[in-house]
């Protein structure tokens, strides 16, 4: 007779995991471990997950759900982690307005969820796919706006190398303990208004100017 499987064994490798993820990182962290730390056989943890992999989508994506329905809602579906962008246009006045209300809701969910949150940002592939999802938004909104495909090379290297900046600056902003969440929120929406360079109709008028 098949053996059954307990919730409360489950529930203890997602939350060895957890601490294993954040101890050695997530690169480092090893099935063999998570079962070391769980204090179980390798063995009886492949009957619960197949992989590493596995326990990490168990563990990140109830937030990332949570970020990617806050994507939706404030900016009415325009941006999604899933999908690609295809007709944004914001005024700068107007976006900056859905930037406030991102971050405020960004930072309720990091609060409210800090070790899923940090396990998140400590996961290379995942964060190598935020880069990409982000520096495709960046492009293909320069791109509408300018509309100018003499220098789309220009705009692919500018949007990847802003995205790579963005991102990982954002991240550091969480790394800080002691901020409380007003301080959070006033930091991170300084910081996010500083993606607004990006809108400013100058931006690739030096681009072009400064090739001509």
């Amino acid at each position: 007779m098949a053996q059954v499987l307990k919730d409360e064994v489950k529930q203890s490798i997602i939350d060895s995991a957890k601490e294993e993820f954040l101890t050695r990182g997530y690169e480092a962290a090893t099935m063999r471990s998570i079962a070391k730390r769980a204090n179980m056989t390798v063995g009886n943890l492949y009957r619960y997950f197949d992989s590493k992999e596995e326990i990490n989508r168990q563990i990140v994506e109830p937030t990332l759900k949570k970020l990617n329905d806050i994507v939706r809602d404030v900016t009415k579906n325009s941006f999604s982690l899933e999908t690609r962008v295809f007709d944004v246009r914001y005024d700068t006045a107007k976006f900056e307005t859905v930037l406030d209300d991102m971050v405020e809701k960004v930072v309720k969910v990091f609060v409210d969820n800090k070790t899923e949150f940090s396990i998140i940002a400590i996961n290379s592939s995942l964060n190598n796919e935020f880069v990409c999802w982000f520096a495709r938004q960046i492009n293909d909104m320069l791109t509408i706006s300018y509309n100018n495909k003499n220098y789309a090379k220009d705009i692919e290297v500018l949007s990847n190398s802003v995205a790579v900046a963005f991102h990982y600056g954002f991240i550091e902003i969480f790394k800080f303990k002691d901020l409380d969440e007003e301080s959070l929120v006033r930091i991170a929406k300084t910081y996010f208004r500083s993606y607004l360079f990006l809108h400013n109709e100058n931006t690739l008028k030096y681009i072009i100017n400064s090739n001509e």
